[in-house]
């Protein structure tokens, strides 16, 4: 091999530079191997990315949506395996329940639970009851089970059912209980009871984190490069092509959604039926307001109908908001119902006039995103763990990773959802190319070499 085919080859290429191709990436390079990551956008990061906002009064940190990292998730070790510095704090704050045309003290401790007045006598004891036996629950004794059905199992009376199915939205991000695999908005909630963590200066900092390691452990990031076509090699592995470049990789990581990886996995003729349709992605609306002075009011806020909730992360996070000012996000949750932008926008405005009617009077930023994908697919109700999502290895040399893949080692009582999913995944995808790479070391040294770094493409 002479040396311009050796600098053409690599040993994995990572299509998708969100924060789960990104780890994928690092944790292949830390391994040793020549890992290549390509992402078509401009900037790497994804759904994780954070947008600056300047202002009169200075800057405002603003994430694609509202972003809480559990602190027993699966996502925190692996990051903080990379050296990604998970910095930030844990919301203590004043919190409301909005029900029946009301502002509620929201049930968070039994003295609040006991005077709560969003609840009647038998929706309290109903509440009590759940929450008393909620940690020693196995989510593996509910298979085939919804999170509707586990509800409508154990609240006992109207209040509770309803309490129940806010708690539930907001920890899944779903608002279609039905359809989501009770195992999973289980373990969910028993994971935000232990504790959720707001990012100091937003998520960008795991990105940025998750980045750093990626390039000392000499992955070659590559920006603006999409990937339109994958064919097999015939000497083994796969070619990759992007713009007028393309190159050979002994494996593939596909980090992207369900959509983009079916058109590029029919395209080189693999079967697609696992993936999830596009019509399984849980979508939410979220307005993020950067005001002038001070949040008085309770810092988090949950309404049961329509299911939304307001949080305040610059009451918690550093680095959110100038001095004297805050950042709040307001996450509208989207079930079936079809709405306008507008209708939507006007559900997200009138929590915060539920809280803060002079709110307007004091914007100085402000982000709409009225249709945003959450999840692209959530697992549903069956007996197999991850029921409804994809396999995670449909061809040889070939990997998805993301929140929409099936992960086999899954254990059926510790189940993940969001972004603990989707690092998981990335995690049993990077198991998967060691294992394959290590069965083969002739071909895995063939590619590799002994010259350090990635090479580049060579224009076609």
């Amino acid at each position: 091999m002479d040396h311009q085919e050796h600098r053409n080859i690599v040993d994995v290429a990572v299509i998708g530079g969100g924060l789960a191709g990104l780890a994928a990436a690092a944790s292949l390079g830390r391994a040793g191997l020549r890992v290549r990551c390509c992402e078509r956008a401009a900037s790497f990061g994804g759904r994780g990315r954070t947008l600056i906002t300047e202002t009169e009064a200075g800057r405002f940190a603003m994430n694609l949506g509202a972003h809480a990292l559990y602190l027993s998730g699966r996502a925190r070790p692996i990051l903080e395996d990379l050296g990604v510095a998970c910095v930030g704090g844990t919301p203590q704050v004043e919190s409301a329940y909005l029900a029946d045309g009301r502002s509620h003290r929201l049930p968070a401790t039994p003295g609040a639970l006991i005077a709560s007045t969003a609840l009647d006598l038998r929706g309290k004891l109903g509440l009590m009851r759940v929450f008393a036996g909620l940690s020693r629950v196995d989510p593996a004794t509910l298979a085939g089970m919804s999170a509707e059905d586990w509800i409508a199992a154990r609240a006992g009376g109207a209040t509770c059912h309803r309490m129940l199915r806010s708690l539930f939205t907001l920890t899944s991000y779903s608002a279609r209980l039905d359809t989501l695999d009770a195992r999973a908005a289980v373990r969910s909630l028993q994971l935000a009871l232990q504790g959720v963590r707001y990012i100091d200066g937003g998520w960008q900092a795991l990105v940025e984190g998750t980045l750093q390691a990626a390039r000392a452990h000499g992955v070659e990031l590559r920006p603006n490069c999409g990937v339109r076509r994958l064919t097999r090699d015939p000497e083994g592995g796969w070619i990759v092509e992007a713009g007028d470049e393309r190159w050979r990789a002994r494996q593939v990581i596909l980090a992207l959604g369900p959509g983009p990886a079916r058109r590029l996995l029919a395209e080189a003729e693999v079967r697609t039926g696992s993936i999830p349709a596009d019509a399984r992605a849980v979508h939410a609306a979220c307005l993020e307001l950067g005001l002038r002075g001070p949040w008085t009011k309770p810092a988090f806020a949950l309404r049961s109908e329509p299911a939304t909730y307001l949080s305040v992360h610059s009451h918690t996070a550093q680095d959110m908001a100038p001095k004297g000012c805050c950042a709040l996000s307001v996450v509208v949750y989207l079930g079936r119902e079809a709405l306008d932008a507008d209708a939507v926008r006007a559900r997200a405005e009138s929590m915060v006039d539920a809280l803060e009617p002079s709110w307007r009077e004091r914007v100085l930023a402000r982000r709409f995103m009225p249709r945003m994908v959450v999840a692209h697919a959530l697992p549903a109700p069956g007996v197999e763990v991850g029921t409804g999502l994809a396999e995670p290895e449909p061809a040889p040399g070939l990997h998805l990773v993301g929140d929409w893949v099936r992960r086999p080692e899954e254990a059926p009582g510790d189940p993940a959802l969001l972004l603990d999913s989707a690092l998981a995944s990335a995690m049993t995808a990077v198991e998967g190319v060691r294992r394959t790479l290590s069965r083969a070391p002739s071909a895995r040294a063939r590619l590799v070499g002994n010259e350090p770094g990635a090479g580049v493409g060579v224009a076609i």
